[in-house]
């Protein structure tokens, strides 16, 4: 025989039966232990609430996860980004430093080389300047006899005075004997003790010169700078003022 789970008041339950059954709720209820459906209920849902929720946050991780992965990739490509960026710039600076040091080393070589060709002008210049007068010249012919000297092949070799010829090449002829005796003999007048007049006039030999006794002021354009690049503007100067001041001296004895 099965028994009824429940009637509807206990008068209704059979009596030989009625021993089993207990009021509960209005009810006649059979007595033994059941669980309590309705709790039980209330605690499944809201172990489906909490795993509602857990599966939601979950959700929520993972997108976070997600986002973190794809933000360490993104960091990663411009890291490489940024490295071969920093390796372009620093080859690219090494490049323009190696350019502006060359053209600074460039521009002194230039400046040492302008340096050297006048501290070379001036040792010859001193050199010649020391014969000229230890051999018996004016000191106020001493700037013309040396343009004349240099217009005639000396210059500075290993700090010596050599002469050369119009084919450049080294004569034997001294410093001393040159001055005192070639240019002695040429232009006497420059010399102390001496009144005889020369024809040596100091103007610049060029292949394009036609007359070898031209003075300064009768030079073409040409030969002016051919003259300043071969001895200087200084030396021009002194060479124009001495012709400008024999000149005046010749019309004052006039």
């Amino acid at each position: 025989m099965v028994l009824k789970l429940k009637y509807p008041k206990l008068e209704d339950v059979p009596e030989q039966l009625r021993a089993a059954y207990v009021e509960r709720d209005g009810e006649a209820m059979l007595d033994f232990d059941v669980p309590d459906v309705a709790n039980l209920k209330k605690a499944i849902d809201s172990e489906r609430t909490r795993a509602e929720t857990f599966e939601k946050e979950l959700k929520d991780e993972r997108k976070k996860l997600g986002d973190v992965q794809r933000t360490l990739e993104a960091k990663e490509a411009t890291g490489n980004k940024t490295e071969e960026k920093i390796t372009e710039l620093l080859a690219k600076w090494e490049k323009d430093k190696n350019e502006q040091i060359a053209n600074a080393v460039a521009e002194k070589d230039k400046e040492l080389e302008k340096l050297t060709a006048r501290v070379t002008k001036y040792d010859l210049d001193d050199k010649l300047h020391a014969e000229f007068i230890a051999n018996g010249g004016r000191s106020e012919r001493a700037a013309r006899a040396l343009l004349i000297a240099k217009t005639e092949g000396w210059k500075l070799v290993n700090g010596v005075a050599v002469k050369h010829d119009a084919n450049g090449e080294v004569e034997s002829t001294s410093a001393s004997d040159y001055f005192g005796k070639v240019l002695k003999a040429d232009v006497p007048e420059f010399y102390e003790g001496s009144k005889g007049s020369g024809g040596h006039t100091g103007a610049p030999k060029s292949a394009d010169s036609k007359k070898s006794d031209k003075t300064p002021q009768q030079w073409t354009e040409d030969e002016r700078r051919a003259f300043i690049d071969a001895n200087g503007a200084d030396a021009y100067s002194a060479l124009l003022t001495e012709q400008l001041m024999g000149a005046t001296v010749g019309r004052s004895k006039a």
